[in-house]
């Protein structure tokens, strides 16, 4: 009896010495965090970290999930729905108190789905009755800005760390983007011109995307110095550009500022020098973009005289008897962009047209990460094949001439890394036009002239894309431009933009492994079985329809040579036999079809073992070991 008690008594003070630690452990180490997943799934990258500790405001996060309607209508959702809210804790947890997460459970037709309407969350109907389940993130911080994501999509699992962390980003730096825009295309539109015959054209349908999203500062292309307040700078086809701008250009990329470029070997859309009643003036003509020494310094060239040619992605074009591929006209799917990039990760499609080919500098101290590239159908094209226009005659000549390398061409890159001024003698010479007196020189700023530092840059190989007639189809309802895209140009912009205005932090942020973990050994053993069954069932199969074949073979032969239906004793037992012959077909195939998962289900089984049986036993088991040793060094 007394022995018994004393067991009781024992097991009783271990279970509140369970307790005990638990809630101590929850108190004290409330913080901590254990991250045991192969891709530290649930660890926060350096560069969110990096943001969160920079928060001086705080920054308040309303997660609306409709925890109780999905767990009955979107069962799907809940697991994804989990993972979200642990990641958040994280965002929570690292934030020292400056960001707060407000967790809302907005049941149908309540004031909370009401607050969700309010934050601009969308609901995902579930039924006929008006049911909708929420799921999105609504920020907001202390001058009351708002930023959103009305739902939060499965696909975008990946980058849920990158959109997390820039919802973050501009709440606490909600300070709008300037962004320069330079370019010696007339993306404001142009005047008609009676002299050549060529009729007014339109703004760029993209520059009003531009102007939507960012506050936008037209840089006059012949400009000699750079705006001081310009955050993000938009080159489009540059070329001829000042010495002293190209300085002030060098200068503020190395100083942090963010660059997107769109560099063009062979710009259609600049008609500049071209008259259309003289065609030996395309020869003459100057339609390729320029930089100067900038793309040396910033370890990247785009290929002179060169043009992107791909059979397999190429625009089809009207030719004499049909149509055919253009090579030098791109129509780029998705499997051509990086997608592990938030840059280019959701692109659907990307048209160009007389693209250039982006290379990295051998021995360059910056980082070539290739965005957008041509298939392994591609080569490289001589640009003058396309000087005098398009022809028939001229895809023909191109597709005639065609040879692929075996390999992608790079048509867009983000750049990033330390680089060198391309001036490190400091500011270029002026250049003083005979009989001019000389600008006052220039001074330099307290700490001197940068002669390195970090670049953050985006470039693509096309200005062309840029024009209404490759990507978007613009009709006028009732005075109003309305846009009908067919192609992510635009997107393009606007994520490269978007990306950009961030810090360094945010940029280095990219795609993160999926939180599914798949069983790898039960997926090789799904894939051998497969296999095998598949090899199998093609032999059994094939035995099958010989069967048939010749038991109607010799139904055919019977009735043809007694002319009615009634058959001979020795064809219906040969008849019998190839039935026969069928029916133990059909067994093993059956056979073959459960053997398919009969590996697996075991696996399943000693897993289920293992995990439901074997490992809570353990732990009891040394539980009890645990127990009956301090029961034995109390007694003696």
């Amino acid at each position: 009896m007394h022995k018994n008690s004393t067991s009781l008594i024992g097991l009783v003070a271990l279970a509140a010495m369970f307790f005990a630690i638990n809630l101590i452990s929850g108190t004290l180490f409330k913080s901590a965090r254990l991250d045991l997943t192969d891709a530290k799934l649930f660890t926060l990258s350096q560069g969110t970290k990096n943001i969160l500790a920079k928060i001086e405001d705080p920054v308040t996060l309303r997660l609306f999930y409709s925890k109780k309607l999905a767990a009955e209508k979107a069962p799907g959702l809940e697991r994804y729905a989990q993972r979200v809210t642990e990641l958040l804790d994280e965002y929570e947890a690292h934030s020292a108190g400056k960001l707060k997460i407000i967790r809302i459970d907005p049941q149908p037709f309540s004031e909370e789905e009401d607050k969700a309407v309010e934050f601009g969350m969308q609901g995902m109907p579930v039924n006929t009755a008006g049911e909708k389940v929420y799921f999105g993130l609504a920020g907001t911080n202390t001058t009351d800005e708002e930023e959103r994501i009305p739902f939060i999509e499965l696909p975008r699992e990946n980058f849920l760390e990158y959109d997390f962390s820039k919802l973050v980003y501009s709440l606490a730096f909600p300070k709008k983007s300037r962004v320069g825009l330079l370019s010696s295309l007339p993306l404001g539109g142009s005047p008609a011109n009676p002299m050549t015959g060529q009729p007014a054209a339109p703004p760029w349908f993209f520059v009003d995307q531009l102007r939507s999203a960012f506050d936008v500062l037209d840089i006059e292309r012949r400009a000699t110095e750079l705006p001081a307040d310009v955050d993000l700078l938009v080159l489009v086809h540059p070329k001829e550009l000042a010495p002293d701008l190209l300085f002030d250009i060098d200068q503020f990329v190395l100083g942090g500022g963010k660059l997107l470029a769109f560099l063009d070997p062979h710009c259609e859309s600049d008609t500049e020098g071209i008259n259309p009643q003289d065609q030996m003036s395309a020869f003459s003509a100057n339609r390729t973009s320029d930089i100067g020494p900038l793309s040396a310094a910033w370890g990247f060239e785009l290929v002179a005289e060169k043009l992107a040619g791909d059979r397999r992605n190429a625009e089809r074009v009207a030719m004499d008897g049909g149509d055919s591929p253009y090579p030098i006209w791109l129509n780029l799917p998705g499997e051509n962009f990086d997608s592990d990039d938030p840059v280019t990760a959701e692109l659907k499609k990307i048209r160009m047209a007389t693209a250039g080919v982006l290379n990295a500098m051998t021995g360059a101290s910056t980082e070539f990460q290739p965005l957008i590239w041509t298939s392994s159908d591609s080569m490289e094209v001589d640009r003058m094949k396309v000087v005098m226009g398009h022809s028939p005659q001229t895809v023909q000549a191109i597709l005639d001439d065609f040879l692929p390398i075996g390999g992608n061409l790079t048509l867009a890159a983000r750049i990033g890394g330390t680089a060198s001024s391309a001036y490190p003698d400091g500011p270029p010479e002026p250049v003083v036009a005979e009989g001019a007196a000389a600008p006052p020189m220039r001074i330099a700023p307290e700490g001197g002239w940068l002669s390195e530092g970090p670049v953050q840059l985006i470039v693509v190989a096309d200005a062309d894309m840029l024009g209404d007639r490759w990507w978007v189809r613009i009709s006028n309802f009732l005075g109003q431009r309305i846009a009908q895209p067919n192609a992510n140009n635009s997107d393009l912009v606007i994520n490269a933009l978007d990306n950009l205005s961030g810090n360094e932090d945010l940029i280095s942020l990219r795609s993160r492994e999926g939180f599914e973990r798949p069983f790898t050994r039960v997926e090789k053993m799904r894939d051998e079985a497969d296999e095998r069954f598949r090899a199998e069932e093609s032999e059994l199969q094939a035995k099958m329809d010989e069967a048939q074949a010749k038991i109607d073979a010799l139904q055919k032969d019977q009735e043809g040579a007694v002319g009615s239906l009634i058959l001979s004793p020795e064809v219906r037992a040969e008849i019998e036999n190839y039935r026969e012959q069928q029916n133990d077909t059909r067994k093993k195939l059956r056979d073959v079809k459960h053997s398919l998962t009969k590996d697996i289900d075991s696996l399943g089984a000693t897993l289920k073992l293992v995990h439901i049986i074997m490992i809570p036993m353990g732990i009891g088991i040394l539980a009890l070991a645990f127990a009956a040793a301090r029961m034995n060094r109390k007694r003696n």
